[in-house]
């Protein structure tokens, strides 16, 4: 017990560890760790576009022992509570060349800011929490 199944100790568990270990394996890019800026005009415009689109908004699959999001909510079940989909986290995918249009530029942004080339590995969509 204590009201968490044991899927649900094992993520929390999981993502106290990582949040322990990660400064070891993240590399520091830049003395300031991270910058906030504006998304450029054209590409806030082209996201718009896209989060307007008819189209439906998908449940994003929860696995709570790889996931890095919090996609669980504890539920009364009998005699202990369980974890399920919060259903809160959705993603409405992009098409590849959107996809590929943000990678590139958010990746020359993010490679200006770290002074190093960096290796751009996947967009997945508007993520909505």
């Amino acid at each position: 017990g204590q009201g968490v199944d044991s899927s649900f100790r094992k993520s929390l568990v999981r993502h106290q560890l990582i949040n322990k270990k990660q400064p070891t394996f993240i590399p520091r890019f830049h003395p300031v760790g991270l910058e906030k800026q504006k998304i450029p005009p054209v590409l806030l415009g082209m996201l718009n576009v896209a989060r307007s689109k008819v189209g439906e908004w998908k449940e994003e699959a929860c696995l709570p022992h790889i996931s890095v999001f919090n996609c669980q909510e504890l539920v009364e079940d009998g005699d202990e509570c369980v974890s399920r989909h919060s259903g809160k986290e959705l993603l409405k995918p992009l098409s590849a060349s959107l996809q590929e249009n943000l990678l590139n530029s958010l990746k020359n942004l993010a490679e200006k800011f770290a002074g190093v080339q960096l290796t751009g590995t996947s967009v997945y969509g508007i993520r909505r929490y």
